[in-house]
């Protein structure tokens, strides 16, 4: 996208924010579990502060990426043009993009354990072996496809998701306190942590949405749609989660069992939908961390692409609930920082902007 749409729906705004933040842990619902749903009924709080702070740093980010001209994040995050400084950030956004790829292939293998019965490792070699082969040969047909896909899994997820809420047998929650991550004490530092790591993600994609005033109407509208519909969906889960989360929060894949004690259809389709998007952003994270490549030395490329996916696929064996548990917060307080440092660099080209727009 450029400045030079005029027109662009808000609602195609919409789903690529969406895109950007439904991942493998928010499908499978161990980000709402680790995050929201066990600190109780005070998990739902979360959902609000989520909500504000989306749409917050979401114009701060449009904001900045116009004042500074800039789609990089190295650029809209960094108070000072600071050679060291913006490569630390940069070094940090490499770090969360690694993060998400393991733990996406760690997801992968835990669907293929829990409903193929496969031994570990196996689904998540499948999985990396698939993504490797995607980045060395190109995946712009995913690209292609995925925005035509996303709608379709979102409005699966959410029958699902309803049906589970409103079918199965509630059983009273015993204690939900025993999933909590103990890197997320209570239920607003759990909330902001999970947002920090997520927004993250979504920053590229803020970047690249068009910055002049014409279009800018559309641009927040889709915007409070996409963090809205992320939040609501998010709240869903929880609620999805709380009919039986003392059941379900011992499974890698929450979600997937909760479906499946729907029906046994629904827990087939559920993990085919968590099999494509796990395969999708696997592709798109392995490409964000290898894009930057020159890619004239095909061989280089190659072999850098292979490294980088077996060390993912390697650490991915760890198990993807202990990820989320232990490596997602981690990740999290390092986007904290990022966050801060943006909001510093916010406040000062913004009063630099209006004192020259007074003094013009």
């Amino acid at each position: 996208m450029n400045d030079d749409v005029r027109n662009i729906p808000a609602f195609s705004i919409a789903f690529i924010i969406i895109g950007a933040l439904f991942g493998a842990a928010f499908a499978s619902g161990q980000e709402m579990l680790k995050f929201f749903c066990a600190y109780g009924s005070m998990g739902m709080l979360g959902f609000i502060v989520c909500f504000i702070l989306y749409i917050s740093f979401g114009v701060m980010v449009c904001e900045l990426g116009r004042i500074r001209n800039s789609n990089k994040m190295e650029e809209i995050a960094a108070p000072s043009d600071s050679p060291a400084l913006k490569k630390i950030i940069s070094v940090v956004m490499l770090f969360c993009l690694l993060v998400i790829l393991i733990a996406l292939l760690a997801a992968g293998d835990a669907l293929f354990m829990s409903q193929l019965n496969m031994p570990k490792g196996v689904g998540g070699l499948i999985i990396t072996a698939f993504v490797i082969i995607t980045n060395i040969l190109g995946f712009d047909g995913i690209r292609k496809i995925m925005p035509v896909v996303i709608p379709v899994m979102l409005v699966i997820m959410l029958a699902i998701t309803l049906g589970i809420i409103i079918f199965t047998e509630h059983v009273e929650p015993v204690d939900p306190g025993k999933f909590m991550s103990p890197l997320a004490p209570n239920w607003l530092l759990g909330a902001l942590l999970y947002l920090a790591y997520n927004f993250i993600a979504a920053i590229p994609v803020l970047c690249t949405l068009p910055k002049n005033e014409k279009a800018k109407k559309q641009v927040y509208k889709g915007m409070f749609i996409g963090f809205f519909a992320t939040c609501v969906f998010g709240f869903l889960i929880y609620c999805a989660l709380m009919t039986d989360i003392d059941a379900a929060g011992t499974y890698e894949l929450p979600m997937a069992y909760l479906s499946g004690k729907l029906s046994p259809v629904t827990g087939v389709i559920y993990s085919l939908i968590m099999v494509i998007a796990i395969y999708s952003a696997s592709s798109n994270c392995l490409y964000g961390l290898t894009k930057e490549l020159n890619k004239e030395n095909k061989n280089k490329r190659m072999a850098v692409i292979v490294f980088i996916g077996a060390a993912a696929y390697l650490v991915s064996l760890v198990g993807f609930s202990q990820l989320v548990t232990y490596v997602y917060p981690v990740q999290g307080y390092a986007c904290i920082m990022l966050m801060v440092l943006m909001l510093i660099t916010f406040i000062k080209y913004k009063r630099k902007e209006l004192k020259d727009q007074s003094n013009s």
